[in-house]
């Protein structure tokens, strides 16, 4: 008799836990498939070089951002391509030419973002847990001495439309020299 109780009882425990088994597999299944993420680094000013043009997906953005900001002219510093999967994340580290164009060394700043848990979110969104955006920037400290400072921005827990270039951010540039606005598009891919 008490045999028989035990195998029924670990049946019945084998099979709760086989069934909370089976749906966390579907929850991880869920928010598995792989994403495309494009960020754009665009900056604005009030300059009149038209160095790098904008890619026609962000140019309505951007020129909307512009009048907000006040700036005339938006020219893309850099873009960033990657792939993900599911609660997956994706770091670059690299160098901006922050007057858009030339080799004057002190134009150069560094730029370190990074997406951490990219999934899909409620709504056919596109969920991300943490992304972060620093670009240290020169600043002149004397006649000929520049330091690099940290500007940046960082976001926890948000949402993009998938396919939707997206604003994370904009951070103004060290002597009036405009504004940089950060841009991100993610693309499911399944």
């Amino acid at each position: 008799m008490r045999s028989i109780f035990q195998t029924t009882y670990l049946f019945i425990l084998f099979s709760v836990l086989a069934g909370a088994a089976a749906g966390q597999g579907e929850a991880a299944e869920a928010a598995r498939g792989s994403f495309e993420t494009t960020l754009y680094v665009v900056q604005a000013s009030s300059g009149t070089t038209k160095l790098h043009p904008l890619p026609a997906n962000i140019q309505s953005i951007a020129k909307s951002l512009s009048g907000d900001f006040g700036h005339s002219h938006n020219q893309l510093l850099a873009t960033y391509l990657g792939r993900v999967s599911g609660n997956g994340s994706v770091s670059y580290k690299s160098i901006v030419n922050l007057a858009g164009g030339g080799s004057e060394a002190a134009a150069h700043g560094f730029v370190d973002w990074r997406l951490d848990q990219v999934h899909r979110g409620t709504s056919g969104a596109i969920g991300i847990r943490a992304f972060q955006f620093t670009a240290r920037v020169p600043v002149l400290v004397g006649a000929s001495t520049t330091s690099y400072e940290s500007v940046g921005v960082t976001l926890t827990t948000t949402e993009v439309r998938a396919n939707t270039p997206t604003v994370l951010g904009t951070l103004s540039l060290p002597g009036g020299s405009g504004t940089l606005f950060v841009l991100l598009t993610v693309r499911p891919i399944d």
